[in-house]
């Protein structure tokens, strides 16, 4: 029977979730800072990427070796508490920087965010002990850490919707200061009460840590991937808000089942030897099934106790001994592993892989079902039911509450706005165009709050968006149509492009009908693109069709814009007036804009405005590729905004109906 009391177990748990949720969240803003190196190349990104991701690995040799020097024997559990501190203070003090400090100590942060984790796994899996005392305390260990893991995934998702999918790093606000300090205290917390703990032996295979982390935040516990992935029309229904809520109840679930009193057999076990084929039916059904995002959300969700499976079938194997080097060697493997799938799957879209990059991210799941060993023949790991019904949930059932309750405070926050009205108060119509650049800012930061004011300061009836970010790892996991629908109090509809993550939007308080996507030609690539396009409805009942399209960015590739062009053309039949807005990467003068004006449309800078007027870049503005296009309008005004949050310049223009 097991001797371990029910409150180190409950640390254990608490430390395994929080640290999981602060390393997910690190990875995440990695991306967005790793933005401002692609800027040189997607190849000066990845270098700068692999670099920062080998670190994790010598933040744990510092660790160890300066707590355990020479010959000492001073218990891993002062190692794991001198990591958290040291990420405590990281994290809080990235919490305050801005520009060039923060993207330095940010990467720095990632580095030890994941070493950290890795230490407490370690230390969690040993149950507390010199070494495992017998089955029962195995069995303990074993379903804490998996228990831990799986909490930290839905703790991920549930601040992930407490903070609308703005991660609290970026934001200035008090909101972003209360959940920095409420992680990290309760790490600081946990930690202590563990000092004392040692972890002589560590069980085989921990390295798939790296692939749980990296796809875990990315796809699995992320409620702005669940979201994108599971929409099935351009509308995005209010109900998407619960999505945090329902990825944290699926962990709470996962937890009972990892702690149920009949154990977990080996055949249990092999079941979440499924997750490749769940994740790669989460890319397979939105292209087929186009009448609910049920089925989707339903997969995904299940993806979550496959993970758990998976995890307990490592932590079953056979033990080594926990040696300063081999972790060290560790660290740099699971660095790596939650890094390279999601570096491999974004390149993609600069650097094309030739297949679907998608089976990049099902390639990662099944490194892990390979190195739980489920697979083989002669597996027989079990987790018996060896403990007292009143200890089974001991270690689990607090933190698995918390993480449910701070779930329910994000549902709002979440939750996308509907259409309030049927007419714009008026009979001209007021436009702003602006691509975003996926929510990250010249100085290397996602401020969503300054994209917001400036939409809210020039008052538009619609707003034309390109490179929104759902999910996308460059713009650090933000749902950025659902955030600004939220904060802005406008509906929105929302057309994918270069994936489901990634594509263009229209947002109005007034109800937008007639939604169409059209997929432009691929062309040269190397990347999808898109239009979407709906009617509103002016005051006397005008209709007036406005998109929002971005075109290929390679200056070399005009027959593509070219094809893309016709292509919007014959889908964008104006028989009414028509706006037509968006990033087209092409400059005055070239023949994307004669084939433009040939089919009849005009150029609203050009006409009203000043055709000297420049939109990119902000830091170095240098050529005019943004436009606002118009037929059977008439444009009284067409200004380029100042704000420089973004690396495009947005337009702002205001057009009545032709009589």
């Amino acid at each position: 029977m097991t001797t371990t009391s029910p409150g180190p177990r409950t640390a254990r748990v608490a430390l395994l979730a929080v640290l999981f949720a602060i390393a997910g969240e690190a990875l995440l803003t990695s991306g967005a800072l790793l933005d401002l190196q692609l800027r040189e190349g997607a190849i000066p990104a990845a270098i700068a990427a692999l670099v920062t991701y080998v670190l994790p690995g010598v933040v744990v040799a510092a660790l160890v070796l300066g707590t355990r020097p020479g010959t000492s024997r001073r218990p891993l559990g002062r190692t794991v508490l001198a990591g958290v501190i040291t990420l405590a203070v990281a994290r809080l003090v990235l919490q305050a920087l801005t520009e060039m400090p923060r993207y330095v100590l940010g990467l720095a942060t990632v580095a030890v965010a994941i070493a950290v984790l890795l230490l407490a796994v370690v230390l969690t899996a040993a149950g507390g002990g010199d070494r495992a005392r017998d089955e029962g305390d195995r069995v303990t260990a074993t379903r804490d850490t998996a228990s831990g893991l799986v909490l930290g995934m839905g703790l991920f998702a549930a601040v992930s919707g407490l903070t609308g999918t703005w991660n609290a790093v970026w934001r200035p606000d008090a909101l972003g200061w209360v959940v920095a300090v409420g992680l990290v205290g309760v790490a600081v917390r946990a930690a202590w009460r563990l000092r004392d703990d040692e972890a002589l032996e560590r069980p085989r295979g921990l390295w798939v840590l790296g692939p749980v982390l990296g796809v875990g935040v990315f796809a699995l516990a992320s409620p702005a991937f669940l979201g994108s992935q599971s929409q099935v029309t351009p509308e995005l229904h209010p109900s998407s808000g619960a999505l945090p809520a329902l990825i944290a109840l699926t962990a709470w679930a996962t937890t009972r089942l990892l702690n149920r009193r009949a154990g977990l057999s080996a055949r249990m076990l092999r079941l979440g030897a499924v997750l490749p084929v769940l994740v790669g039916l989460t890319y397979v059904l939105p292209e087929h099934i186009g009448w609910s995002p049920v089925p989707v959300i339903i997969v995904l969700l299940a993806t979550i106790p496959a993970v758990a499976l998976l995890l307990v079938a490592v932590l079953g194997r056979k033990t080594r001994p926990t040696g300063r080097f081999t972790l060290a060697g560790l660290g740099v493997g699971v660095g790596l592993g939650a890094i390279v799938p999601l570096l491999v799957y974004q390149i993609d879209y600069d650097i094309p892989l030739g297949f679907p990059n998608a089976l990049v991210i099902v390639a990662a799941t099944l490194l892990i079902v390979l190195g739980s060993r489920v697979w083989q023949p002669s597996f027989a790991a079990a987790v018996p039911g060896r403990e007292p019904p009143e200890q089974r949930l001991a270690g689990a059932a607090m933190p698995a509450t918390a993480v449910v309750v701070v779930s329910a405070f994000g549902i709002w926050q979440a939750m996308p706005f509907l259409f309030t009205e049927e007419r714009t108060p008026g009979t001209e119509l007021t436009v702003v165009n602006w691509n975003v650049h996926y929510g990250v800012t010249p100085e290397v930061a996602v401020d969503l709050e300054a994209f917001a004011r400036a939409i809210e300061a020039e008052d538009p009836d619609v707003v034309a968006l390109q490179e929104i970010s759902r999910g996308w790892l460059l713009g650090a996991g933000t749902d950025i149509a659902t955030w600004l629908s939220h904060r802005l109090q406008m509906g929105v509809v929302y057309g994918h492009a270069a994936d489901r993550q990634f594509g263009n939007a229209l947002l109005s308080r007034y109800e937008l009908t007639d939604v169409a996507v059209t997929q432009l030609p691929y062309g040269d690539g190397p990347m999808r693109r898109s239009a979407i396009t709906a009617t509103v409805t002016l005051a006397d009942g005008t209709p007036v069709r406005v998109s929002s399209m971005h075109l290929q960015h390679k200056e070399e590739n005009t027959p593509t814009r070219l094809a893309q062009l016709d292509a919007a053309i014959a889908d964008i039949v104006p028989t009414g007036p028509s706006i037509l807005a968006g990033d087209l990467n092409a400059r005055p003068g070239w023949p994307e804009i004669a084939a433009m004006e040939g089919a009849g449309w005009i150029s609203a800078i050009d006409t009203v405005g000043d055709p000297t007027a420049l939109t990119f870049s902000t830091w170095d503005p240098v050529e005019r590729i943004d436009w606002v296009f118009g037929q059977h309008v008439v444009f009284d005004r067409a200004e380029v905004m100042a704000d420089t949050s973004s690396d495009h310049f947005g337009i702002v223009v205001r057009a009545v109906p032709a009589l």
